[in-house]
């Protein structure tokens, strides 16, 4: 049986460490208002699908796990 809570004396699960903060000497967190400026720029396009696979995209993505990632996303995907 899956038990969704910790039983008492296991460690909660911990998503995997990143092993490097960037990618090609850019922050990932700059690497995320990048493809979420290009998502916005795509509805502005009239180009509604596309943003919508980008920010599923980013939401699927483990680089972008964190709580305020995943919000900044679904503010986003809000916008499409």
């Amino acid at each position: 049986m899956l038990a969704l809570a910790p039983v008492d004396g296991e460690q909660p699960y911990l998503p995997p460490q990143l092993s490097r903060p960037d990618y090609r000497g850019i922050p990932f967190s700059s690497w995320l208002d990048i493809f979420l400026e290009y998502a916005l720029s795509l509805v502005r396009a009239k180009k509604r699908k596309e943003s919508y696979a980008i920010c599923q995209a980013a939401r699927d993505s483990i680089v972008f796990a964190t709580t305020e990632d995943t919000f900044l996303i679904h503010v986003t995907w809000a916008c499409t």
